[in-house]
């Protein structure tokens, strides 16, 4: 989705997304987008309604908010009662900000590194459009573009992994199928590895069990749950774990090494 004088209005951070359209007038039915604006800081000012339409809910969609996430209204009133001109939330600023850097980024950071790639003078293929850094390059339908791993290591610093694992059912719940978090097998076990080192196996078990719900047939899974078990003393569970571990990867000499090893 492009605006007119801007190729890379799409790739708006998505947080920016909301607010940069300033302010409708005049707000003639419920719910109805007018046909002019006010107080368009980073948009074009001669964007039509049509485009103008498309771009916001295109930032809906990569945020995952609504209106009175930037704007001063009430989520589900009529829009005749937001008042879009104004600059009260600190998430209006924000965005615009945000928007400035995709531009940047867009206009003068991505086309270096064409150059960089191809070399100066290197004859390469043009009819590809370059890449073009987009609200959902890192929103991905969250306000806040964190990944699951910053938001579990943060849960169990402070509140625990009782607490981490709380959460992490509550995500999944809320967002498995989606793009938002990957529950793929590689975020906890990363943090479980950790946990290893940090002579905390007893809570590295407890992540990577969490994990295996969701990915029961991962080998680096049962590896690290090997782990943690030898570091526990527990050595017929951790057996166990390596030999899964080579079921579902047969040649993997590192795990073989570390089941014969308990086997002595």
């Amino acid at each position: 989705m492009q605006t007119p004088g801007r190729r890379n209005v799409s790739g708006l951070t998505a947080l920016a997304a909301l607010l940069m359209f300033g302010f409708f007038l005049p707000m003639r039915a419920a719910g109805q987008v007018p046909e002019k604006f006010e107080n368009l800081q980073v948009l074009p000012k001669d964007i039509s309604r049509g485009d103008l339409i498309a771009t916001m809910r295109g930032f809906t969609t990569s945020l995952g908010v609504r209106c009175p996430f930037c704007h001063v209204g009430q989520e589900g009133a009529d829009l005749s009662t937001f008042d879009f001109k104004a600059d009260d939330k600190p998430t209006k600023g924000t965005a615009r900000i945000m928007m400035r850097m995709v531009h940047m980024i867009n206009d003068s950071i991505l086309p270096q590194l064409d150059t960089v790639s191809h070399g100066e003078g290197v004859e390469h293929d043009h009819s590809r459009e370059r890449l073009q850094l987009q609200c959902v390059t890192c929103h991905r339908g969250n306000s806040r573009p964190i990944t699951i791993e910053a938001v579990i290591a943060k849960v169990i610093a402070d509140s625990g992994v009782p607490a981490a694992v709380a959460t992490y059912r509550d995500l999944k719940t809320r967002y498995f199928g989606g793009f938002t978090y990957d529950f793929r097998e590689r975020p906890l076990n990363g943090i479980a590895s950790g946990l290893i080192r940090q002579n905390k196996a007893e809570d590295a078990v407890t992540l990577l069990t969490l994990n295996l719900e969701t990915n029961p047939d991962t080998w680096a899974t049962h590896l690290l749950l090997g782990d943690a078990y030898v570091a526990l003393g527990k050595k017929d569970l951790a057996s166990a774990s390596y030999r899964r571990s080579l079921e579902l990867q047969p040649d993997n000499p590192p795990v073989k090494a570390k089941l014969d090893a308990l086997q002595q």
